[in-house]
């Protein structure tokens, strides 16, 4: 599923990234603007997700240094991700809820309850003409990251979610799960016979 547009001015680069480290949380780069202040214009957007991090894990990592952490100053809100089928989120119903702005079931990628995909904040950007980016420290078909560059119904379909990595035109895709991209034959797991890295050495080059 395509949303993209032409690009008809420089790119800028949002960058969507997913971590583990414990204490990032949700950032975003906006703050609150005071009365009178000038509202500059973002030239970039890096949309950080500490995958499984809680409003606990950052109160916990305040107390164990002892003083505000690094990223206060740009944490200006929160999200409800919660799925609709558990009380236990995963991160493919949470990444999809922060991605798309709707609620889904758990093991879900970029669809609703229903199976429908929604557009997601990166396939926004690349209709509007923007570069972007995944980066990733787990594989990059992981559920954190496929949530905003794919629409399947199940996590677990890696080889999917890579190909649709690829067909969104995606500048950028930093992180591991190479196997996902490759065939068996050249040591992978796809069954396809694609070798998705090879495809895209080969669209570079035209």
């Amino acid at each position: 599923m395509k949303f993209r547009g032409r690009r008809t001015r420089p790119a800028v680069l949002p960058v969507l990234m997913t971590s583990c480290l414990l204490m990032l949380g949700l950032v975003t780069l906006a703050r609150a603007i005071e009365p009178g202040e000038h509202r500059a214009t973002a030239r970039n957007v890096i949309f950080m997700i500490g995958d499984g991090c809680g409003p606990a894990y950052v109160e916990l990592g305040r107390g164990v240094k002892g003083a505000p952490l690094s990223l206060d100053p740009y944490l200006v809100g929160a999200s409800q991700t919660a799925a609709s089928d558990s009380r236990v989120t995963d991160s493919a119903a949470s990444a999809t809820a922060l991605a798309c702005g709707v609620q889904t079931r758990n093991e879900a990628i970029g669809v609703d309850t229903r199976g429908r995909a929604h557009r997601t904040l990166l396939e926004a950007a690349e209709s509007c003409g923007r570069s972007t980016g995944l980066v990733a420290t787990s594989r990059i078909t992981h559920a954190t990251p496929a949530a905003f560059a794919a629409h399947v119904p199940h996590r677990d379909d890696e080889d999917a979610i890579a190909a649709q990595e690829v067909e969104q035109n995606i500048e950028l895709l930093l992180g591991a799960g190479a196997r996902h991209f490759i065939p068996v034959a050249s040591g992978g797991h796809r069954t396809d016979s694609r070798n998705l890295l090879d495809e895209q050495r080969r669209s570079r080059r035209h």
